[in-house]
C-alpha cells in the first residue's frame, strides 16, 4: 500500500497535503500527527473514506484513489479493518453478534461457516467466556480486544487504528500494543495513528506528518 502526494479537502474547511506513505504487510507503522483534527481527518483518508484531489493511492499496483465510493467500500471491507479510540461496539447486539457484523456481506462463506469463524477467533483470543455479554457489561479493554477481533475477522491485510488505547489503563495499554504487534507475525500490517509514540520498540517505521491544514 503507498500513498503518493495525496491532497484531500477536509470537510470543505481545509486541505491536508503532501501525504506520502509506504505500508508494508507484516510491519507496524506510527503516523504521528500534531493534533487530534488531522489524526482523524489522516485516518479517514488512509482508510479510503476521504475523497482524495490530487495524487495517488496504490494497492497491488492499482491507484484507486478515483475509483467510486462503492469501489472503494469493496475495497476497504478487503483490506483494512478499522479499530477507533472511541470503541465502537453496538450496544444492542452481544459479542458474538459485534463479531459477526463484518462476515454479513461475506459471501464467500455460508452462514454456519460464519458463525464457526466468529467462535474460532474468539477463541483464539480468549475471549470466548464473552461471546453472549454485551458491550455495556465488559471493561474498556475487553470492548477494545473485541473490537480488534472484529476487526481481523475479514483477514484483512492491514490494521488501521487511531489512538487505540486511550480509555485502557497503562497496564492494559502495554498488553494491547503486544497484541497489535503479534498480529504482524500473521503478516498483517498495522498502522497506528497517533499524537504520541508509545512502546516505541514495536514500531517498524515512524512517519512524522507536520500538520499541514490549510
Amino acid at each position: 500500500m503507498r500513498l503518493e502526494g495525496i491532497y484531500s479537502l477536509v470537510e470543505s474547511k481545509g486541505i491536508l497535503k503532501e501525504i506520502n506513505f509506504d505500508f508494508n504487510e507484516g510491519k507496524l507503522y506510527y503516523v504521528v500527527v500534531e493534533n487530534e483534527k488531522t489524526g482523524v481527518n489522516m485516518f479517514d483518508i488512509i482508510g479510503l473514506v476521504s475523497p482524495i484531489m490530487r495524487g495517488k493511492y496504490i494497492i497491488n499496483g492499482v491507484d484507486v484513489s478515483g475509483f467510486s465510493y462503492r469501489a472503494k467500500t469493496e475495497i476497504r471491507r478487503e483490506y483494512i479493518g478499522f479499530l477507533f479510540k472511541e470503541i465502537l461496539l453496538d450496544n444492542d447486539f452481544n459479542v458474538f453478534d459485534n463479531v459477526l457484523i463484518p462476515l454479513i456481506n461475506n459471501k464467500k462463506l455460508e452462514k454456519k461457516k460464519k458463525e464457526e469463524k466468529v467462535i474460532n477467533y474468539l477463541k483464539k483470543y480468549n475471549l470466548d467466556d464473552l461471546m453472549e455479554k454485551y458491550p455495556k457489561n465488559l471493561s474498556a479493554n475487553e470492548r477494545q480486544m473485541v473490537s480488534l477481533v472484529r476487526a481481523l475477522i475479514n483477514d484483512p491485510h492491514f490494521i488501521l487504528a487511531y489512538e487505540p488505547t486511550d480509555l485502557l489503563s497503562e497496564n492494559e495499554e502495554k498488553e494491547f500494543y503486544e497484541a497489535l504487534k503479534k498480529i504482524t507475525k500473521l503478516n498483517i500490517g498495522v498502522i497506528i495513528i497517533t499524537r504520541k509514540v508509545l512502546y516505541k520498540e514495536y514500531a517498524d517505521e515512524i512517519y512524522w506528518y507536520e500538520n499541514k491544514l490549510m
